[in-house]
């Protein structure tokens, strides 16, 4: 479920080229989505509309029968790509979330939900095939972080640019927290 068509097309496409199935997209505003029952439900990075609140956290847990996991920014300054130093030089302020992971876990815990919160390092960076896909790396993620696309970025880009797996890899760390709900037990269902 997303808001936003741009992302909802890149994951069709991503869905489309590993050939996955039984992933049903759902453009629309979480709280008015009609959704199934599962059995693991998983939120990433997205608790800036209304699944955020009280009610969008909830419908979580009611959808959820063993697991949900909550991964969030452990901070709410955004420097995704290694733009801390970028934005200064752009004499711009960085985007910041409305909260961090505290704030999620504070409106977890005021619903009575028992969690464990573990804080992990991951690289969410994106390939390149080659370096000519720079000036289309430039677009796409000035047009993602609010940074003009200019020569100042594609610098950045070319500096922090690395090889993985035989790809160009432009690297994204995030420091981030899950947030681990482990739902009813079979043998809890029917107290």
């Amino acid at each position: 479920v997303d808001i936003s068509k741009k992302n909802l097309d890149a994951l069709h496409g991503k869905i489309k080229e590993l050939g996955l199935k039984k992933i049903k997209l759902i453009y629309g505003d979480w709280l008015e989505a009609e959704v199934e029952k599962c059995d693991v439900a998983v939120c990433a990075y997205s608790f800036g509309g209304t699944i955020g609140t009280a009610q969008g956290i909830n419908k979580i847990f009611e959808i959820a029968g063993k697991a949900a996991f909550f991964i969030s920014p452990y901070a709410s300054v955004q420097t995704d790509f290694l733009t801390g130093e970028l934005y200064i030089k752009m004499g711009i302020e960085p985007p910041s979330f409305s909260g961090d992971y505290r704030d999620l876990l504070r409106l977890i815990q005021n619903q009575g939900r028992e969690v464990e919160c573990k804080i992990f390092e991951y690289d969410f960076g994106m390939p390149l095939a080659s370096k000519d896909g720079l000036d289309n790396c430039v677009l796409y993620l000035g047009e993602k972080l609010g940074l003009p696309p200019t020569d100042l970025f594609k610098e950045h880009l070319q500096k922090i640019i690395t090889m993985r797996n035989g790809l160009y890899w432009v690297p994204n760390p995030r420091k981030s927290a899950m947030i681990i709900w482990k739902g009813r037990s079979e043998t809890n269902d029917n107290d």
